[in-house]
This record gives structure tokens, C-alpha cells and sequence, in this order.
């Protein structure tokens, strides 16, 4: 089943999605301070 749009704006996804892409941004723009 598909999440609805709510579920997908919840702010758990939101903190989720956020954390994840900060992450990804953390690892590209950031490597010296994650090795």
C-alpha cells in the first residue's frame, strides 16, 4: 500500500528525509570530518 499524502508530509518523514539528505551533504561536502 502506497503512504497517503499526509503520511508522507508527517513530520517524522519529514525529520527522516531531512536527516537523510543532510547526511548525504555531510559525506559530499563534508569528508575530512567523517574519515
Amino acid at each position: 500500500t502506497r503512504p497517503t499524502q499526509k503520511e508522507k508530509l508527517s513530520p517524522e518523514m519529514l525529520k527522516g528525509a531531512f536527516d537523510y539528505f543532510r547526511d548525504i551533504f555531510d559525506g559530499t561536502n563534508g569528508e575530512s570530518n567523517n574519515q
